[in-house]
């Protein structure tokens, strides 16, 4: 991949710690009102102790009259009132032990989900890589894509053909797409059978304009290079470069956007669609997605012109 910078975008949480309020206006009492309820605690203590020892004297049974018993409920009443949230054994909130006991469907499904998306990946990547595409224009309209299927396949393994048909009629538009399973294959094609005919039609081979490459906007400009390719890789497979231009008036600075080559059209087609999301962010932006220009690199005056309407010209920029 080509190197760019970028700089992490840091969200901050506040956190507010509780404070203890401190009554300083309390007026402390004189020593001889202390004293005096000092003296009335104790009296009281020995009255209670004297209660207790003959039996409370309330009629209970003797080993009732051992002290006060709270209704088990009490406590929770209490606490519900005020709250609270109920307790499980060992001091366990509910909460937390419903969380314990769904954790393990959690994780399972995490793992469903990863194994789901590997198996997509695999299959993106199983298909040909961008420049493996031919088109073919000049056909008759009763070509068939058996017809071009026999042609090309002396250039190498074919992976599909497409002949493209009129909605309405059902004939074809008279051009075609062949797809092989290298660059290679493809490139052999566009030398060997440029001069063939077909069903009396001479035919015309060149190389497909498919797209495989990304427009992002409203990149946090002080992210670098590495920080936007973490975020890239997670969205899906087949990344082979990312362009993300630097400020030229501050070099510790991108100018918010970039464009992203991808391995073929599948792998590019579906970043982008998870990229054009709602809920997707780069840092707290969110971004532009769309697929770039092909006709040459970022600064060429297609990507400029690209830029300016998104919104992110070198004026809107700043």
């Amino acid at each position: 991949m080509s190197e760019h910078e970028a700089s992490p975008d840091v969200l901050d949480d506040d956190h507010e710690e509780d404070e203890e309020q401190v009554d300083l206006d309390g007026e402390v009492e004189p020593e001889e009102m202390i004293d005096d309820e000092v003296e009335d605690v104790v009296d009281g203590e020995e009255d209670e102790k004297q209660e207790i020892e003959e039996g409370l004297d309330l009629g209970m049974p003797e080993e009732e009259g051992s002290g006060y018993h709270e209704e088990p409920y009490a406590e929770n009443e209490i606490g519900a009132e005020n709250g609270e949230h109920d307790k499980a054994d060992g001091g366990e909130s509910i909460e937390a032990v419903h969380m314990e006991e769904n954790a393990p469907h959690q994780e399972e499904e995490i793992e469903q989900k990863d194994e789901k998306d590997a198996v997509k990946h695999d299959e993106l990547l199983s298909r040909p890589p961008h420049g493996s595409e031919v088109f073919v224009g000049g056909i008759t309209q009763d070509t068939t894509e058996d017809d071009l299927r026999a042609l090309c396949s002396s250039c190498g393994d074919i992976y599909e053909v497409r002949v493209l048909k009129d909605k309405e009629t059902s004939q074809n538009k008279g051009y075609a797409f062949v797809t092989f399973t290298t660059r290679e294959s493809a490139e052999k094609a566009i030398e060997t059978l440029g001069a063939s005919e077909l069903k009396g039609k001479k035919l015309r081979f060149s190389q497909s304009q498919s797209k495989h490459r990304l427009f992002i906007g409203n990149i946090p400009k002080g992210w670098d290079k590495p920080e936007l390719e973490k975020i890239l890789v997670e969205q899906g497979p087949g990344i082979e470069s990312v362009e993300l231009l630097k400020d030229p008036k501050n070099p510790e600075r991108n100018r918010g956007f970039a464009f992203v080559d991808y391995y073929n059209h599948a792998c590019a087609e579906n970043a982008r669609k998870v990229m054009s999301r709602a809920s997707f962010r780069l840092g707290s932006n969110v971004p532009t997605v769309s697929w770039a220009d092909p006709r040459g690199g970022p600064d060429t005056p297609a990507a400029m012109a690209q830029v300016k309407c998104h919104g992110w010209g070198p004026f809107l920029c700043e």
